[in-house]
């Protein structure tokens, strides 16, 4: 293995039983960023190993086969994380509100086994521009109040067991392109507010979600998905959805 291009996974030992470089001298090695999407890496997620990672600001972890749960203190140790992507692996376990007060700009955790209550703390930093957490098996309510501040662009959490109602706050969200809550237990009704020109993807579907389209719709001339199946919305289909140039599917 060439430890100067997969310097993180050089801090594991491989499969095959070969020993690696010591973590202490792979830490000095270490660039910014290094993806192991993908590679195979299959082994109780090392949190210990990766907290002494001290000046990384990525861990890119999507697509493998790691297990167990994260040590979210041990993690809380990376002061320059920016990015955390552990998403389509086997981890169990909670949440922790740990890393919510860092400068956290990503955190993808979709596709895992996570239980208990799902970390809308992380919507407290104005900095986060994406929160993905779908399809695993968290509880709780959607937040009734966002900061204004937020930039986030992506809230994905469909698929879990998530309730409450959706707040008008995130149509104030002016950067928001993906806003998908589908195959959860919301209701109510969609906020007018919603619908904005950033708004690429809507997923509504497969809730308690009543009333009808907002004539807001329009709004959203980038809209290019909408699916709103499986809920309690009646009324006719209001004209300004038919107005939407860009929409590929209407489910």
């Amino acid at each position: 293995m060439d430890a100067s291009q997969y310097n993180v996974r050089a801090v594991l030992e491989q499969q095959e039983g070969e020993k690696l470089r010591p973590v202490e001298y792979m830490s000095k090695k270490m660039s910014s960023k290094k993806s192991l999407e993908g590679k195979g890496l299959k082994c109780e997620f090392p949190s210990n190993t990766l907290s002494k990672l001290t000046t990384i600001r990525q861990i890119l972890l999507k697509s493998n086969q790691f297990f167990g749960t994260v040590n979210w203190t041990e993690l809380s140790k990376l002061q320059s994380l920016t990015d955390l992507d552990l998403s389509r692996n086997n981890l169990s376990g909670s949440i922790s509100c740990e890393l919510a007060s860092r400068s956290l700009e990503h955190l993808g955790l979709g596709h895992n086994k996570f239980t208990g209550e799902i970390p809308f703390c992380y919507l407290e930093n104005p900095g986060l521009y994406s929160f993905s957490i779908e399809y695993n098996s968290l509880v709780g309510s959607l937040p009734a109040k966002l900061s204004p501040q937020l930039v986030l662009q992506q809230f994905i959490i469909n698929d879990n067991q998530i309730g409450g109602t959706i707040s008008p706050d995130f149509g104030n969200l002016t950067s928001l392109t993906i806003f998908s809550i589908g195959n959860n237990k919301i209701s109510g009704t969609i906020p007018d507010t919603l619908f904005k020109e950033s708004l690429w993807i809507l997923n509504l579907a497969g809730n308690n979600i009543t009333g009808s389209i907002p004539s807001t719709v329009g709004a959203a001339v980038n809209l290019e998905v909408l699916d709103i199946s499986s809920n309690r919305i009646g009324g006719p289909l209001s004209s300004s959805v038919l107005s939407l140039a860009k929409l590929r599917e209407l489910m």
